[in-house]
């Protein structure tokens, strides 16, 4: 849906100031049609949206949600799954449960579903289909178990990050 996570909120945010009328028109939302076919507990989600480009800034985002309860929903542009991935290995436990979903309701949809060491093992920068995904992405990662947030959380104040260096990815063919 437009405005979610997308400069339309800014559009919206500026109608509403001057005093036009905002009708929302229902359609599809990657976010919701994801989590609902992800296998991932729906009781509660945390939506993230995209996050930061530059690997410290992203994994300081992966620290403030690693220990919710809650699904978390990023949105994920097709080039940053690699290191996107890699940065939740460093900070999220290897074995959560999650789910890239590509090009929801379109021809070519596809779930790939696991822990995150497998989906590393498949997009990560030397996985098979590192570089070759195309499309729109949504990655969602199951919520931190109870006993595993206070871990995160006496393991926050010591953990540091190191920048990554930068991914570039090739033109392949679509996943």
């Amino acid at each position: 849906m437009p405005a979610i996570s997308d400069p339309g909120a800014l559009l919206v945010a500026a109608a509403v100031a001057a005093g036009v009328q905002v009708v929302p028109v229902p359609g599809p939302c990657a976010a919701i049609a994801a989590l609902a076919a992800s296998g991932l507990n729906t009781d509660s989600f945390h939506f993230v949206g995209f996050l930061p480009p530059k690997s410290s800034k992203r994994c300081e985002k992966l620290q403030q949600v690693a220990g919710l309860s809650a699904t978390l929903v990023f949105y994920v542009p097709p080039h940053g799954l690699a290191a996107i991935l890699s940065d939740m290995m460093t900070v999220f436990h290897h074995s959560r449960q999650a789910v890239v979903a590509r090009e929801l309701t379109k021809l070519h949809e596809e779930f790939y579903r696991g822990p995150l060491s497998d989906l590393v093992d498949e997009f990560g920068p030397a996985g098979r289909r590192a570089g070759v995904v195309k499309g729109e992405l949504v990655l969602l990662v199951e919520g931190c178990a109870e006993d595993a947030a206070a871990q995160l959380i006496a393991a926050a104040g010591s953990h540091r990050t190191a920048e990554a260096p930068g991914s570039s990815t090739t033109a392949g063919e679509a996943w």
